[in-house]
């Protein structure tokens, strides 16, 4: 079980990467350049709410948003 893991934390890793680099390193919800510290990786439709962990649902955000 823990390999599985391990392969679903590298494919957030990337879809991170790959939301920040579609995003040119600008936060989402306010515009402003975030470093990769200062950044987070957010999902538009909340997995609460049924969204799922899929690239065109996470966004790039800095943390105070």
């Amino acid at each position: 079980m823990r390999g599985v893991n391990r392969l679903w934390a590298e494919q957030i890793k990337r879809y991170a990467r790959l939301a920040r680099r579609n995003q040119e390193g600008r936060c989402y919800y306010c515009g402003e350049f975030t470093s990769k510290a200062d950044g987070t990786v957010d999902h538009v439709v909340p997995r609460a709410r049924g969204g799922e962990t899929l690239p065109e649902n996470l966004v790039w955000a800095c943390k105070p948003c």
